[in-house]
C-alpha cells in the first residue's frame, strides 16, 4: 500500500473510531429515551441493555482508533472491524424484516454501515502503481 492510501486509510479509521467513541459517550450520558429517535419511554431493562451495548460500542471505537494509529496499517484488523460494522448493518435489516420500518435515521445509519466498510476494504486493497523500469 502506498503512503497516500495508507494516510487516507489511517484518517478514515481515526474518523470512524472517534465517531464511535463520541456516539457512545453521548448516548451513555443522555440515556436511550433522549438519544434514540422513536424510542419513547423505555423500561429499566432496555436502558440497562442499551448502556451495556453502548459501552462495547465505545470499545469498538477505541479499536478503530488503535488500527488507525498503527504503522503499517494492520489491514487484517481494518477488514475485521469493517466486517463487524457491516454485520451491524445486516442486523438492522433483520430487525426491519421482523419488526418493521424504524425511524428514518436508523435506515440512514444502515446505509453508512454498508458503505463505510466497503470504502475501507477498498482502501486496504489498493496497490501502489507499478513503475516500469527500462534498460
Amino acid at each position: 500500500m502506498d503512503d497516500d492510501h495508507e494516510r487516507r486509510l489511517a484518517a478514515l479509521c481515526q474518523l470512524t473510531g472517534g465517531a464511535c467513541v463520541l456516539i457512545s459517550a453521548y448516548h451513555l450520558a443522555l440515556g436511550t429515551t433522549r438519544t434514540v429517535p422513536g424510542a419513547g419511554d423505555v423500561t429499566a431493562s432496555v436502558d440497562s441493555h442499551e448502556r451495556f451495548i453502548l459501552t462495547i460500542f465505545g470499545g469498538y471505537g477505541l479499536a478503530w482508533l488503535r488500527a488507525g494509529r498503527s504503522r503499517p496499517i494492520a489491514v487484517g484488523e481494518v477488514r475485521a472491524l469493517s466486517a463487524l460494522m457491516a454485520a451491524g448493518g445486516a442486523s438492522r435489516l433483520v430487525s426491519l424484516a421482523h419488526r418493521g420500518r424504524p425511524h428514518w435515521f436508523h435506515l440512514m445509519l444502515a446505509s453508512v454501515e454498508f458503505a463505510l466498510p466497503a470504502a475501507l476494504v477498498a482502501l486496504t486493497r489498493a496497490d501502489p502503481p507499478r513503475q516500469v523500469v527500462t534498460g
